[in-house]
């Protein structure tokens, strides 16, 4: 029996914290609050490098700032006519994608901020990344169990719709690519997680939880794991090596049920379910 410790503290904040990200050296974490602060701490002492205010800033007017310095680099990005609800930078940080309320993904030149494009669609846009290649842009809109590819060098939808979360459901709430780009995972409150195979386009995997919706999902450094947060709690998942074989187009075969590892972060214990891995075939 496992037990999970808490690690680290951050404190000082105003107000909820809605976002977070780590810095690709591993030594760094960004945080976003309701207190309107971007703040930028160092995790081997929890000292604070850099205090970015931003009260008054409109919520559908990204910026880009240096994160070093806290510098503008771009921005305010200016189009948005409502709340913008995700957006993600190209592999080669010359561009960003942005989603929002106001039913259009944009593409902006980081360089100077001017919009490149606009593409306009039925629903507001929940959740985006851009592929590592650079060349699609992969996102799921409210009211809306699909996701959907857009090209970004014809400006068109690439290929059909990824089905496969609940239609009775309205929602996909997260989309993020494994560190080598072969995987998709997205989240919804049909209460599961979804791997999907880049290359094809195919459901690899089910994670279901229980009665629970699940709102958002990442991938550990090393592409292994599956971290999914539910309520008070992060459930981890072990990708199977099978699974990982099958972003390069492998054939899977029906799998047996795996533990998920749930760390209760208020009483440090760790529970567990058995919850039903279920594998889908791959065609080469």
């Amino acid at each position: 029996m496992f037990r999970c410790t808490r690690v680290k503290i951050f404190t000082g904040y105003e107000d909820d914290i809605y976002a977070l990200a780590t810095f690709p050296d591993g030594e760094r974490i960004a945080t976003g609050s309701v207190d309107g602060t971007i703040r930028i701490r160092r995790f081997e002492d929890d000292r604070e490098m850099n205090h970015l205010v931003e009260r008054n800033t409109l919520y559908w007017q990204p910026w880009v700032r240096d994160a070093e310095t806290g510098k503008v680099v771009a921005g305010p990005l200016d189009g948005h006519i409502n709340a913008v609800f995700t957006l993600d930078i190209s592999p080669d940080d010359e561009r960003i994608a942005t989603g929002s309320a106001d039913r259009t993904i944009r593409i902006w030149r980081l360089e100077d901020g001017r919009e490149m494009k606009k593409w306009v669609v039925k629903n507001g846009v929940r959740t985006l990344v851009i592929l590592r290649d650079g060349k699609q842009v992969v996102s799921a809109e409210d009211d809306d169990l699909v996701i959907r590819c857009l090209d970004t060098f014809t400006w068109k939808q690439a290929g059909v719709p990824w089905i496969g979360h609940d239609r009775d459901i309205t929602r996909l709430t997260h989309l993020i690519l494994n560190p080598v780009g072969t995987l998709l995972a997205s989240t919804s409150i049909d209460n599961t997680v979804r791997l999907w195979q880049i290359q094809t386009s195919t459901e690899l995997a089910l994670y279901e939880h229980s009665d629970n919706n699940v709102f958002s999902v990442a991938f550990s450094v090393d592409g292994r794991f599956i971290f999914s947060r539910l309520d008070e709690q992060i459930l981890r998942w072990k990708i199977p090596e099978g699974l990982l074989a099958a972003a390069s187009g492998d054939v899977l075969v029906e799998g047996p049920k795996t533990e998920a590892n749930t760390f209760n972060c208020h009483s440090a214990h760790k529970l567990t379910h058995t919850l039903q891995l279920i594998y889908k075939l791959i065609l080469n």
